[in-house]
């Protein structure tokens, strides 16, 4: 389990009815994550119905940037 951004905890087990789960390692600062957002997005818009996407920050609390705070902030953005 993982601390969502709006607070809840979320889990693989959630998901056990849909189809699969995309799951993406992203992060707020890497000029490579954030040329990708869109597209993560997409993907989430058009399949989350049936495979939802989940972006896990594999560096948060480790690099400021990725902070749970700047995470939640990015994501409001």
């Amino acid at each position: 389990s993982l601390k969502n951004i709006d607070g809840t905890e979320v889990n693989l087990n959630q998901y056990a009815s849909k189809k699969g789960v995309v799951v993406v390692f992203t992060c707020n600062h890497c000029p490579y994550a954030i040329k990708y957002e869109d597209r993560i997005n997409q993907l989430n818009q058009k399949y989350a119905d049936q495979v939802p996407v989940l972006a896990i920050n594999p560096n948060a609390p480790t690099v400021e940037e990725d902070s749970y705070e700047a995470m939640k902030e990015r994501a409001a953005q």
